[in-house]
């Protein structure tokens, strides 16, 4: 999906970081493409996994830092709401910066689907 993240402290901090690049959206960085990996419902823990109603995402890593040692945000346990959804990357897991770290997005933030047009 592609989506805008919200404007946040933490969408600031990627930015000045350049895990993100500065664009057209409210947060002032580009549009994004990740996966939907939770919807409303999904209780999402994270304890060096992401956890997904209690079963790991083995291959999703919350880091407590990035490739410099700067700390890196750490979300607390929550429960995702109507119109709330928790996405990541399924190709790059490990150097993502996704909803591991900035949280759920909004539906109102999706801007649509990503379909590829080349693959290999």
């Amino acid at each position: 999906m592609v989506f805008c993240p919200p404007p946040s402290a933490v969408i600031e901090q990627a930015l000045k970081r350049e895990y993100l690049k500065y664009g057209t959206c409210k947060s002032g960085s580009t549009p994004l493409i990740k996966k939907i990996m939770g919807i409303s419902g999904d209780h999402l823990s994270f304890d060096g996994v992401v956890r997904k109603n209690g079963k790991p995402l083995a291959r999703f890593l919350v880091h407590s830092a990035d490739s410099h040692h700067r700390k890196l945000p750490q979300l607390k346990a929550f429960t995702l709401t109507d119109d709330e959804f928790f996405m990541m990357s399924d190709y790059a897991p490990k150097n993502s910066f996704d909803s591991r770290y900035f949280g759920a997005i909004q539906k109102n933030a999706i801007q649509g689907k990503a379909v590829p047009i080349f693959t290999f």
